[in-house]
């Protein structure tokens, strides 16, 4: 008699579930050691002679991994694990011969001959059942109490592979994508040094251009070269589910907050640059200021290494200029102070001054790091200039771009950003700030001559 399965077509929701299942792009790879030895622990925990790592598709199961069997998939109408997908809990046949729903199954009435079966559901995060890891044997009996449990551990073990399987994937696609970018970015700098030798009067200009790119590709292609090679790390054999493989998923999300941040910064130091940067003027209390900056910064910094202080500040009257920028501005000094603080304290502290030129805001920000070059604290503030014609190890990592816009900003409030740094003793970075301007409409911009300051001469061409 021909076997008919006993559930009728697809459960509901059974569209999204497929959905689900495609994404991870899984069916039809290679085998991989990772899901291996899996089905070796679930064959061996369980003392079966069949273990699989079945995924679910709309006419067929395939096997990611198997034991025991020859077959890579096996039509869904003879699938033990399409009903045990049905639910969320450990699904056990003790004899098939004897269950109605399986009896006539041509898998038990022939080979190979399947008496018994337990199947732990693979279920995602979405909540969907994609497929099951399944021991089967033989011989009817059953499965103790912790074979069971063990059984549904190895379940969330393998969705977790393929999740880091899915998230390797998408890095590698990010990575691609990035490539391509830098080589249309590529094309159009060559465009634009062919104009440069065409129009004499574009030279100095396209050569400006050309330090900015450079600088501005090192820093990109650096960390997408790392990206790119933790990704295939991450899916060679043996290398996901490893303290390595989570470290290396760390290092992956700090790059792309680099990239994130470098291309933030290069975009608001342009339009400081251009002399059109738009401000949102309004009275506001500085010693707010100071309070949020901390606190945004405050997580980022281990306190086990470093002690964050704010100094007690004498009153300050109500400052006018731009709450957000000047915001900005701490944040940037505080984690330029952590960055270079391995050990030991940062302190911020607000002083008030006045002299003939009116009132000021003396924001200091000192720390106990390990200071700075005197050949690089001369270039500081200046965006790109650090790296100019330099590469290999002399290459200082980063663009200059943060205090580049610091100093902007300062500028922009009337003031200017001092830096005093002893190596092996510490950096202390004053910004002074004018809290006696004006009040203007939002929106104005930076105050005509302040914003070519920020750049090298080459760029302002």
């Amino acid at each position: 008699m021909k076997h008919k399965p006993t559930w009728e077509g697809h459960a509901p929701g059974e569209n999204r579930r497929l959905a689900v299942l495609h994404d991870y792009r899984i069916l039809d790879t290679e085998a991989e050691k990772s899901f291996d030895d899996l089905v070796l622990l679930a064959a061996h925990i369980c003392e079966m002679p069949i273990a699989l790592v079945s995924l679910v598709d709309a006419d067929r199961q395939w096997f990611k991994a198997k034991i025991g069997v020859d077959v890579d998939s096996t039509p869904r109408a003879v699938s033990f694990c399409a009903h045990a997908i049905l639910g969320k809990e450990l699904f056990v046949v003790p004899d098939a011969t004897q269950d109605p729903r399986f009896a006539s199954n041509p898998v038990v009435t022939g080979e190979p001959y399947v008496r018994f079966y337990a199947g732990a559901p693979l279920v995602t995060t979405e909540g969907e059942a994609l497929g099951t890891i399944c021991v089967v044997d033989r011989t009817p009996h059953t499965l103790r109490p912790e074979q069971g449990a063990a059984l549904m551990a190895l379940a969330r073990q393998v969705v977790s592979q393929m999740e880091l399987r899915r998230a390797a994937a998408a890095n590698a696609l990010l990575c691609v994508k990035a490539e391509r970018d830098a080589r249309r970015a590529a094309r159009q700098a060559a465009i634009a040094q062919k104009l440069a030798g065409e129009q004499c009067g574009l030279r100095e200009a396209v050569a400006g251009m050309e330090q900015v790119l450079g600088v501005v590709g090192h820093e990109l292609r650096t960390p997408l070269a790392a990206l790119r090679a933790i990704s295939e790390f991450l899916t060679t054999d043996g290398a996901s589910g490893t303290p390595e493989a989570e470290r290396f998923m760390h290092e992956i999300s700090s790059e792309v907050d680099r990239m994130s941040n470098t291309v933030d910064n290069l975009l608001e130091a342009a339009r400081l640059n251009s002399g059109r940067a738009r401000w949102n003027w309004a009275t506001f209390d500085i010693g707010d200021v100071i309070a949020d900056a901390v606190e945004s910064v405050r997580p980022l910094i281990d306190a086990g290494r470093v002690d964050l202080v704010v100094a007690a500040a004498e009153w300050m009257p109500p400052m006018t200029g731009d709450p957000d920028a000047v915001r900005r501005l701490l944040i940037n000094l505080l984690s330029n102070a952590y960055k270079h603080t391995r050990y030991g304290r940062i302190t911020i502290d607000c002083e008030r001054l006045r002299d003939a030129a009116g009132e000021w805001a003396a924001l200091r920000i000192s720390d106990t790091g390990c200071g700075i070059a005197p050949e690089v604290s001369a270039r500081l503030g200046e965006a790109f200039a650090l790296n100019a014609g330099v590469v290999g190890s002399n290459h200082v990592r980063g663009t200059g771009l943060g205090l580049a816009i610091c100093k902007g900003i300062a500028a922009a409030h009337g003031g200017e950003l001092r830096i005093a740094s002893v190596q092996g003793q510490g950096t202390t970075v004053t910004a002074r700030l004018r809290t006696d301007l004006p009040a203007a409409a939002s929106g104005d911009t930076v105050p005509a001559g302040e914003s070519e300051r920020m750049f090298p001469d080459t760029l302002a061409a």
